[in-house]
């Protein structure tokens, strides 16, 4: 029968794209695939292992164990066996040869049964259908064959049935499979912009190779040299005097290189990737030149309980960021003569950054060297100092402004955003605390009060709101997604995500109790009253979660406690009474910080506990007015 030239072109580029195997280029036999999912002759891999002693794939070189069966019990690729089949069928086919029933063996075809892979007559068509075991096969009419391509690329796909159900066809999709498949993309861009920049590199060698062999081959000073030392030794005075202007002339030309010649790249290399499965393909090193080096943000000053950043930028002879070849050392001299030695990042940037702590007030000094020799700028002193760090903002309702600020929180990308309770908005600030954005819902039906912000890692924010008695979730951007706990949670304050089981956590302030949510707002339980765990609060105001999973609440009443429970209100810490605990925050050290004092008292000052809530120090406030709230770091 015939068939369409487009059908042909179409049979063309399957046959040569996908179902020849590299190595034999012929059709696939026995097709195998190996872990990196390259597709090969059984055979060929045999024959590949036999010359070379192992399998390393022939198409990306990747090592592949065999097992004690060899090549044998590889994983046959039953697609590529079955897509082969089809190809040989369908370029039968375009070959315009008529075609006989291969159960009857006489009539001419009419169907085609897609699961046995058989050419069918009419009448055995219909013996096919009828016969339990194949009545459900999926049979299609020859001239279906000829259908648009969308279509024809569907009979490449066969049925399976399920291995526990054999009677039923699998039905499932993997979506997991197609997210997975969707994540090269992003991997496959990023390892051709490598390649591009690895290209770039090679190019630039190269091209400084032949700007410094053009230069050679344009002066050769060695032969002219010798020609000149030739003449001296050998020639006659009479000999001498007629080539002595030129040999004159072409020597101070040579001279002269010298004057403005230009230091190329000491030295490169290209430091290979350690796994063939990372996203990047390498990185091209050079020698840095330590006159050229610099240390980008030299501190003057920085505060005890700070993590501090130092970045220094290296550079090459001509003045070109690098990644260099030679080793960046530093220490950190404190003042009390201990040494830390600082371990160096490489940004692959033409940066270098490390974090230390000077946990001891007063000068200290840091030391930074490159192959012994020392940083411009190295060794610097600088500061500890203990006390405010910083005060942000003021009375008002501008950007920036607070009117009761209660509630603070810091995402993973360094914004912090704050509760500006009486300005009926939630303010958010980037890394360096400049005012970035601000959240705000004036639908709602009263104003909006935010007691307290969690952010999740996806930047979804969740907002305690006293005003309506609920909790706010919005994207970062201010579009609102829902709000819920509105049968739960009365004047709400404090609110946490736990890092564990990602479940939100809201002080309901006004019924004395936990409300445990998923992010989805399903509600899932209750703590803190009479009969709902061990734990019984009367106005519980701000919640914290440790590393661990801890929970700590601080029960803002006079003579109040903060305690720590598990996520179903078993108490596993007491503190010491404080006068009025409210906001609480824990520190990467493990410690709690709880603001204590309100309204009814001058007396407002920052406590810290250790974890089994005995009172470690206090921070007096120097004025009425709480200038801030600790934050989690």
């Amino acid at each position: 029968m015939a068939v369409s030239s487009d059908l042909d072109q179409f049979l063309i580029k399957i046959d040569d794209d996908y179902v020849a195997c590299s190595i034999c280029l012929e059709r696939y036999m026995k097709p195998k695939v190996l872990p990196c999912l390259h597709t090969f002759c059984e055979r060929c891999l045999c024959g590949w292992v036999e010359k070379h002693g192992e399998l390393n794939c022939p198409a990306c070189k990747t090592p592949c164990d065999l097992q004690d069966g060899g090549i044998s019990e590889l994983k046959d690729n039953f697609f590529m066996s079955s897509l082969v089949d089809l190809v040989i069928e369908r370029r039968h086919i375009a070959s315009g040869q008529e075609r006989v029933c291969e159960l009857c063996e006489d009539k001419e075809v009419s169907h085609f049964c897609i699961e046995c892979c058989q050419y069918l007559c009419e009448n055995c068509e219909r013996l096919h259908r009828k016969i339990k075991a194949t009545k459900s096969h999926k049979v299609r009419l020859i001239s279906e064959l000829d259908e648009p391509e969308s279509e024809r690329l569907s009979f490449a796909q066969d049925v399976v049935n399920c291995q526990k159900h054999p009677e039923s066809k699998v039905i499932f999709y993997c979506d997991t499979l197609k997210a997975t498949i969707l994540k090269l993309k992003p991997k496959e861009d990023c390892l051709d912009t490598n390649m591009e920049a690895v290209k770039k590199w090679l190019e630039k060698i190269n091209s400084m190779f032949d700007q410094e062999k053009e230069k050679f081959n344009h002066t050769n000073i060695n032969s002219t040299r010798n020609y000149a030392e030739t003449l001296l030794h050998h020639a006659n005075p009479v000999q001498l005097l007629s080539p002595r202007p030129e040999v004159t002339r072409r020597t101070d030309e040579l001279l002269k290189i010298g004057d403005d010649w230009e230091e190329p790249v000491d030295g490169v290399e290209f430091e290979a990737a350690s796994d063939a499965v990372i996203s990047n393909l390498g990185r091209i090193k050079a020698d840095a030149c330590v006159k050229k080096c610099s240390i980008e943000n030299f501190p003057k000053k920085v505060w005890k309980v700070d993590k501090t950043c130092l970045i220094v930028r290296t550079r090459d002879a001509r003045g070109n960021d690098v990644t260099p070849r030679q080793n960046l050392n530093g220490t950190l001299n404190k003042r009390n003569g201990e040494v830390v030695h600082l371990k160096f990042s490489n940004n692959y940037d033409g940066t270098q950054s490390t974090i230390f702590r000077a946990d001891v007030k007063g000068k200290n000094r840091i030391t930074l060297t490159i192959d012994g020799h020392a940083v411009p700028g190295s060794s610097f002193e600088f500061s500890t100092c203990t006390g405010l760090v910083r005060t942000i903002g003021n009375q008002g309702n501008g950007k920036g402004k607070f009117c009761s600020p209660s509630g603070i929180a810091r995402d993973s990308r360094g914004n912090t955003a704050v509760a500006d309770t009486d300005n009926s908005r939630v303010q958010i600030f980037n890394e360096t605390l400049v005012f970035k954005d601000v959240l705000s819902f004036p639908n709602f039906k009263n104003p909006l009060k935010p007691g307290d912000v969690a952010i999740s890692e996806d930047s979804t924010y969740f907002m305690t709101d006293s005003g309506n008695n609920q909790v706010v979730v919005s994207k970062e951007t201010g579009q609102l997604i829902r709000c819920f706990g509105q049968g739960e949670v009365k004047e709400p304050r404090g609110i946490a995500k736990h890092p564990i089981d990602d479940n939100v956590y809201v002080c309901s302030y006004g019924s004395g109790a936990v409300e445990v949510y998923t992010q989805d707002d399903e509600h899932l339980r209750t703590f803190g009253i009479q009969g709902s765990g061990h734990v019984i609060f009367r106005s519980p105001h701000s919640i914290a979660v440790d590393s661990k999973g801890t929970l700590f609440v601080s029960d803002f009443v006079q003579l109040g406690l903060v305690y720590g429970c598990d996520t179903l209100g078993n108490i596993t810490m007491k503190s010491e009474a404080l006068e009025y605990p409210g906001c609480i925050a824990i520190h990467s050290d493990g410690y709690i910080l709880v603001h204590n004092g309100s309204v009814f008292s001058g007396n407002h000052c920052f406590y810290k506990l250790n974890k089994q809530g005995k009172i470690v120090s206090r921070i007096d406030a120097k004025e009425y007015i709480i200038r801030c709230t600790p934050v989690s770091s």
